[in-house]
């Protein structure tokens, strides 16, 4: 059984947020959530690459909203669930998949504190909020995250 059951109709009517979802893995979980029956929220830092991602998947008849959301910045995030909500209904799962780039310069300490505080903080403002039972938070993190 995957992560959102063992069919597309586990899938309907739940709604994703995909953060960092305007390009690479991001926007690839975005598809799939999409083709499993998922509303999906396209969250990330660049509005334009959150645009594309979300009008890729209403060509292809997907329920999405894109939300521009830096992830480090609490008052964002929380902006960025009540619009999420009130466009798809309760978010019953979260892909935290935001992070600094590898090839941006910044100190090694300083990109580990940005990723993982934005997965601390998105994960625990979607803790606070009611879901649906079976609602899931899925981390990812990856070392070739400019490169895909």
């Amino acid at each position: 059984m995957g992560l959102f059951g063992s069919s597309k109709k586990r899938s309907q009517d739940a709604a994703a947020v995909i953060t960092g979802a305007g390009s690479g893995i991001g926007a690839a979980t975005a598809r799939r959530c999409a083709e499993l029956g998922c509303a999906v929220a396209v969250w990330d830092i660049d509005g334009d690459a959150a645009a594309r991602t979300t009008g890729e998947l209403v060509d292809t008849g997907a329920n999405a909203v894109a939300r521009t959301v830096d992830v480090t910045d609490e008052a964002g995030v929380v902006a960025a669930f009540a619009a999420t909500t009130e466009a798809l209904g309760a978010v019953r799962h979260l892909v935290n998949n935001a992070g600094p780039r590898a090839a941006d310069p910044r100190p090694f300490a300083e990109g580990v504190a940005m990723a993982a505080g934005s997965m601390q903080l998105v994960s625990e403002t979607f803790l606070a909020q009611d879901h649906a039972p079976g609602a899931s938070i899925v981390n990812v993190s990856s070392v070739v995250g400019a490169v895909v």
